[in-house]
């Protein structure tokens, strides 16, 4: 497994309390098409097929609460 980032951490964290990409990308500072950018990039180094696996990986993981 990949190495997350800081923001790909914090994004997915914020996808666990619920926000929406749009709520997410206010919250941070970022468009929505970046926050999107993130989850893909986490989804990937996490090798998760969807935002929810991906959720719960980084829980189990420990990256987030």
């Amino acid at each position: 497994m990949g190495h997350l980032t800081d923001r790909e951490i914090e994004v997915l964290r914020l996808a666990a309390e619920g926000l929406t990409d749009s709520a997410i990308a206010k919250r941070i500072g970022i468009t929505e098409r970046t926050v999107l950018h993130h989850v893909s990039k986490a989804k990937e180094k996490l090798e998760c097929r969807t935002r929810p696996h991906v959720v719960a990986t980084a829980i189990r993981e420990g990256l987030i609460e």
